[in-house]
């Protein structure tokens, strides 16, 4: 999850937008590297938010993309004053 700044929602998720499948040995062990923002300002809007890199033995082996689960709107206002005085 990446935490949004000044959204409606405090944390966006990601997904991946593919699957990998790759052939290993039982002994062989996978590094996924994830390539995205550690976090994000609202609108979050609907589309790729980074990538993940699957590595083995120091040989990148492939890569899937990664997005956003949902969109986030921006807070309003309104729901800023919310949040600080509750209500």
């Amino acid at each position: 999850q990446l935490p949004v700044i000044s959204g409606e929602q405090a944390s966006v998720e990601l997904v991946a937008g593919d699957t990998l499948v790759l052939p290993l040995l039982p002994e062989e062990t996978i590094e996924i590297r994830i390539l995205a923002p550690q976090m994000v300002f609202a609108p979050v809007l609907a589309g790729q938010a980074g990538t993940a890199e699957v590595w083995c033995g120091g040989e990148r082996l492939g890569e899937i993309p990664l997005y956003y689960r949902q969109p986030v709107a921006q807070v309003t206002a309104q729901g800023r004053f919310r949040r600080i005085f509750g209500g």
